[in-house]
């Protein structure tokens, strides 16, 4: 699984990766550290200060290597600013059933509420060299930024509105769930059916021609299960769920996660 984080500057992008290596073993690739790598070997004449400029420059190295990663079967969380609203167009639907994307945001009341904060946990993972120049409005303004570009691409949110600390507890418990499950809940990693490559598993199948409604549906609706959709499916497609013990598990398992 692939899981790349964006976000405004100060969201926590790297302290998120840093927790999926600690809990789940995923390592992290910072998109700063090749930045400055690439700049400070004289690779490029661009500054850290060419935000834009820096984006069409690091992406499409970026972009090859989460499709090398894939490739080669390998869990990988990319962190950082350079990753832009419109990623999906750079990859087929051999590559993104295996990527993740999430765009940290704080709302405006979050970082009212809790600037001096923010300011205090700047180098909690790694130290940041001036950081004299932030102020509440700028803040502001870098998180509707990215908040307008995930909205004008359809990508997903994670809200930091109240308690960060839970806001990211929460991700890393869905993103435990996740990457294990089928569309519809079945876990592919304890299924004889997968484990015995008879089925290839749904997330590795061309979803357009899949005859299964949970495939489709979470696939047309961006979401990794049926857990994390807003509209009980369960009742318009009992005859799925009834198929088998793994998938009456499967219908359980949903509910579960759903809170019900």
């Amino acid at each position: 699984m692939i899981v790349l984080i964006t976000g405004a500057s100060h969201t926590g992008k790297t302290l998120l990766a840093q927790r999926l290596l600690e809990q789940y073993h995923y390592p992290y690739l910072s998109i700063d550290h090749l930045k400055m790598g690439l700049i400070r070997s004289g690779n490029t004449d661009l500054t850290p200060a060419d935000d834009a400029a820096l984006t069409a420059y690091l992406w499409p190295i970026v972009r090859e290597m989460v499709k090398t990663a894939i490739e080669n079967g390998q869990d990988l969380t990319v962190e950082g600013c350079y990753i832009p609203a419109g990623w999906r167009r750079d990859f087929d639907e051999r590559y993104l059933p295996s990527i993740r994307f999430v765009c940290l945001a704080m709302t405006d009341a979050y970082i009212d509420a809790h600037f001096a904060e923010i300011q205090a946990h700047a180098s909690d993972i790694e130290a940041r060299l001036d950081d004299t120049g932030l102020t509440a409005q700028s803040l502001k303004a870098d998180n509707h930024a990215y908040i307008e570009g995930c909205r004008s691409s359809g990508e997903r949110v994670v809200w930091i509105d109240s308690d960060y600390a839970q806001t990211i507890a929460a991700f890393l418990k869905e993103e435990r769930m996740a990457p294990m499950l089928a569309y519809c809940g079945v876990d592919c990693a304890a299924c004889a059916d997968y484990l015995d490559k008879r089925c290839p598993s749904c997330r590795w199948t061309d979803w357009r021609d899949d005859p299964c409604m949970p495939v489709r549906c979470c696939r047309e609706k961006g979401i990794e299960c049926c857990a994390f959709c807003g509209v009980v499916p369960f009742e318009s497609s009992a005859e799925v769920y009834a198929e088998s013990e793994g998938h009456r598990a499967a219908f359980r398992r949903m509910r579960a996660l759903r809170g019900e």
